[in-house]
């Protein structure tokens, strides 16, 4: 008896059922509505119906026989029906099991098995006893499992939707579903950012498929979407760059946020931020993790957000990972007659101790069982017996030997598909690019055949649906396959097919490039086979086709790794050398911008190229001013004649390359202190710039300029039109949904440091105003710290802001403990050397200055003065500043002599550079600092005793 809405739900396999009628019968008997499914064997798709049908059910029933963990139909049921029970409440009122086994062993989830099941063991049911208890929990129930349900599909990646021969495993996916979702039993453990699980396991042992099933069974846990990070075939050293570019796309062509110019370190918080907002669960998936892969890299590729749980596969787990880990056993004798079954539809007993026979012999491995039932199809019966035991001998020898058999098996035209696969790299591969490659040598007729004869030999697997378009299909080839095919096909061969591959990557490197371009070009660029022209050509098109996207870092070790390659095959040429320096610049490795840009110089010097010896320089002198070697900076740049005779930016150069090189050059006058020239500069500059923010996501001019002058205006105490300068920018990249640009959270924290400027330094501005403008820092660096971790340079920065603010208020204790914490987080992040670092101290040492501790501050002042002055230069405002407390603190402690022409020296200096805060502030100390000491004691007696600190 079925309804619109049935009452129960009543899952089961097809080996039961004369268990299954009875059950029926005997609850349609009492008046219960049932819905049974006639018409999904194992491997067929879920239909619209059977989906509709138990949601609209009120309780599930299982006839949980040994066999029903293999189907995938019962798999999909459970799992449904469960995830469904527990989100009203305790799953086990909802969801009733019939074991007809003798044991309960092969029942999951463990709620099941705990839930008290009514045994069927030997046939024997209690039919009265299960009605009664159907009776009762319906009595207590009355909305359908579906109610509350994720309303819009769950996005799926594509491989997930594509067809696999998948069986059994059920209970290691369920071991991996009850790791992921542990800190969600707040009983147990309390909430934490995020969750993850290894799943560890040799090649080929299906680590892969399981999270692809585990993605598909469980996606209604997950309607925040499923997303995946695929890292086969890549080098530890190079996973950073690939997850960057894998995540840069998930985070605008599947989540819509827009990333441009977001820095690769900073991509992952983005997207958490995003997950933690949206408060929807989501699953991540990061695929393959390569051997020796640090601990802290892997922690990197990881959401930090209470709504993302992350499945990695790896094949070792590393010890410092902390992270539990799950390693599938091999598949059963059971689970190993089901995949068979797939191909031979009827097993009799003979076939069935054959296939058991395998299994024992290869410990279970999937693939060895997959790649044999395919070989194994077209025999049965005892003839079949036979060949199946002479593939368990096979396979107890080597795997890549039994696919190597299959290699041999197949068409020309598929072992050409196989050769490119394996000039690859062991990221998937479109269509498209097999076409190109072999275009002239196979007809598109006969190469779509070989494709779909590769997929039904299990030797190449579609990673979309079946029904997709050919062109726009998307292919994976297993690495043992690859090593099969290595070891079958000519070397010749494999090289000629390889260059193939190269010419045809070097042509889509021109355009937008598909998924793994990167990937296979950076693999083909590695093989001796390929001109070295073309190696060149390749590794040239990934750094600027990287560089363009926004992703620096990938563009910096793109880069780095065409010069290695330059130098190795002995290619003369200096515009790769700038575009290594360049890079590095960008991706802040200042150090290795300054070597391969003083390289540059050289090597343009000797072939007389005086362009780009002019940009070496200019690269050389950017990335000197950035380490603060400012004297080094003008040796290579600044003080050379020809640059006197060109200027900075000369008038040969492109116009948007000048642009550039004017907000370079204002940022490096910045760094120096010169703040006068460095305003007047930017203020003729942006006149001329085109007001699109959406320009800088890589290299636009308009917004790093307008970020230069609200650094300066604050600077120069031009507070008010700082905070609208500040305003006016963030303002533009909102307009355009670029709220994660680096350059926007800067323009953010900019004007947040405005406004409290205007707190501290406005007479009228009451403790509330200051208060509030505090508090907003304290919360934009919340929120910073959340987004980006406590560490970041952005978190860093708003700390000491909020701490130099409260010194600043005559709060120093508290201002203390928040300078005592971030200092040495500084030191660790950024260097000892740093600006941000030598704030740190000096607001330390004013907070010293109001608890009344004079010593303390003199010396943390004489200590950092000759710091500044060897890494900032005897000039810059902060080693003025420092110098003009320094004097003053020498005054104070009856020291005239050696404190008043330091006093004297830093109010000149600063007055030199502009009517600034800092010169004002300077002016009134030379004054104070030449009063008589009986008026200086007295005014000293006045602060101490009527302005104490406040906290």
């Amino acid at each position: 008896m079925t309804s619109e809405r049935p009452d129960v739900f009543l899952s089961y396999t097809w080996s039961d059922p004369d268990l299954v009628d009875r059950v029926e019968d005997a609850l349609a008997a009492a008046g219960v509505s049932v819905f049974r499914d006639v018409a999904n064997p194992p491997f067929d798709a879920i239909s619209e119906n059977l989906a509709r049908k138990l949601d609209a059910s009120r309780l599930f029933l299982a006839v949980y026989s040994a066999r029903y963990p293999t189907r995938y139909a019962c798999q999909w049921e459970l799992t449904r029906a469960f995830l469904a029970a527990r989100r009203h409440g305790d799953p086990r009122e909802r969801v009733l099991v019939v074991n007809p086994e003798r044991d309960e062993s092969h029942i999951v989830p463990v709620e099941l098995e705990d839930a008290g099941y009514l045994s069927a063991a030997d046939g024997r049911l209690d039919l009265d006893r299960l009605v009664d208890r159907v009776r009762e929990r319906l009595r207590d129930v009355h909305l359908p499992l579906g109610h509350g349900a994720v309303p819009s599909p769950v996005h799926l990646p594509r491989r997930v939707l594509a067809p696999r021969r998948f069986v059994g495993r059920y209970p290691a996916l369920w071991h991996l579903h009850t790791l992921l979702h542990t800190k969600d039993v707040r009983a147990i453990r309390p909430p934490t950012a995020g969750s993850a699980a290894v799943v560890k396991g040799f090649t080929g042992t299906g680590k892969t498929w399981l999270a692809e099933r585990y993605a598909l069974l469980f996606q209604q846990a997950y309607p925040g979407g499923v997303h995946w990070v695929d890292l086969a075939g890549v080098d530890v050293a190079d996973v950073p760059a690939e997850a960057t570019r894998q995540v840069r796309a998930i985070a605008a062509d599947e989540l819509g946020l827009e990333v441009g110019g977001v820095p690769g370190d900073r991509l992952n918080a983005v997207v958490a931020h995003h997950f933690t907002t949206r408060g929807q669960d989501v699953l991540w998936v990061v695929d393959d993790l390569p051997r020796g892969l640090p601990a802290e890299v892997l922690h990197g590729l990881l959401p930090a957000s209470p709504r993302a749980y992350t499945v990695c596969t790896a094949q070792e787990a590393g010890p410092d990972w902390q992270l539990p880990v799950l390693e599938p056993h091999g598949l059963t004798p059971v689970e190993g007659q089901e995949l068979f079954a797939f191909e031979w539809r009827e097993l009799d007993q003979a076939d069935r101790d054959a296939v058991t026979a395998l299994v024992d012999r290869c410990g279970g491995h999937p693939y060895v069982l997959a790649a044999s039932a395919l070989d194994l199809r077209n025999s049965q019966g005892i003839a079949g017996a036979r060949r199946v035991a002479d593939a368990a001998d096979a396979a107890a020898t080597s795997v890549v030997g039994v696919l190597r058999s299959r290699v041999r098996e197949v068409g020309d035209v598929a072992r050409l598909v196989l050769g490119v696969a394996a000039a690859l790299s062991a990221a998937p591969f479109g269509a498209s690019l097999v076409t190109r490659v072999l275009g002239d040598r196979v007809d598109e007729r006969a190469l779509a055949a070989a494709l779909d004869e590769l997929d039904d030999a299990g030797l190449a697997h579609r990673l979309d649906r079946a029904d997709a378009r050919r062109a726009r299909q998307t292919w994976r080839v297993h690495q043992l396959v690859v090593r099969a095919v290595r070891a079958e096909v000519a070397a010749d061969e494999l090289d000629r097919l390889t260059r193939a591959v190269a010419d045809a990557l070097a042509a889509s490197l021109a355009g937008d490039c598909p998924p793994g371009t990167y990937r296979h070009a950076r693999q083909v660029a590695r093989s001796a086979a390929v001109r070295r022209e073309v190696r060149v050509e390749l590794l040239r098109a990934v750094t600027l086709a990287s560089e363009r996207e926004g992703d620096l870092r990938g563009a910096h070790e793109a880069a780095a790794e065409l010069v290695r390659l330059k130098e190795v095959l002995g290619v003369p040429g200096v515009d790769d050398v700038l575009l290594a320096a360049r890079t590095a610049l960008a991706a802040g490795e200042y150090g290795t911008a300054l070597e391969r840009a003083r390289a540059g110089v050289r090597s343009a010097g000797e072939d007389g190229n005086f362009p780009a010896q002019y940009r070496a320089r200019l690269l050389a002198a950017q990335a000197a001013e950035h380490l603060g070697d400012y004297a080094a900076a003008d040796e290579v740049f600044h003080h050379r004649r020809e640059v006197r005779v060109h200027g900075d930016a000369p008038a040969w150069m492109p116009e948007e390359e000048r642009r550039l090189v004017v907000v370079a050059r204002v940022a490096g006058l910045r760094l120096r202190g010169e703040y006068a020239a460095a305003l007047d500069a930017v203020t003729r500059l942006l006149p001329e710039l085109p007001q699109e923010p959406r320009s800088a996501a890589v290299r636009g001019a308009w917004s790093a300029a307008m970020v230069e002058l609200v650094r300066l205006r604050l600077l120069r105490g031009e507070v008010a039109r700082a905070r609208r300068a500040a305003a006016e920018l963030a303002d533009a990249f909102r307009s355009v949904g670029m709220v994660e640009h680096p350059l926007h959270l800067e323009a953010v924290a900019l004007r947040a440091e405005a406004e409290l400027r205007v707190a501290l330094t406005d007479l009228r501005a009451r403790d509330k105003e200051w208060e509030r403008s505090v508090r907003r820092i304290g919360a934009l660096r919340a929120d910073y710290e959340q987004r980006y971790g406590p560490d970041s340079p952005l978190t860093l920065n708003l700390l000491v802001m909020e701490g130099r603010a409260r010194v600043g208020h005559g709060r120093p204790r508290r201002a203390l403990e928040l300078l005592t914490d971030v200092g040495p987080r500084i030191a660790r992040v950024l260097g000892e050397q740093h600006p941000l670092g030598y704030r740190v101290r000096h607001a330390t040492a004013q907070c010293h200055a109001q608890l009344g501790d004079d010593a303390r501050h003199r010396a943390i002042l004489e200590d950092l003065l000759p710091r500044q002055v060897a890494a900032l230069g005897r000039r810059h405002p902060d080693s003025l500043v420092t110098r003009l407390d320094l004097g003053l603190a020498r005054v104070a402690a009856g020291d005239r002599a050696r404190g008043r022409p330091l006093v004297d020296e830093a109010a000149r200096e600063l007055r030199a550079l502009g009517w600034t805060e800092p010169a004002l502030r300077a002016w009134v100390t030379a004054v104070y600092s030449h009063l008589p000491t009986p008026v200086w004691d007295f005014l000293t007696w006045v602060a101490h005793r009527f302005f104490p600190p406040r906290g």
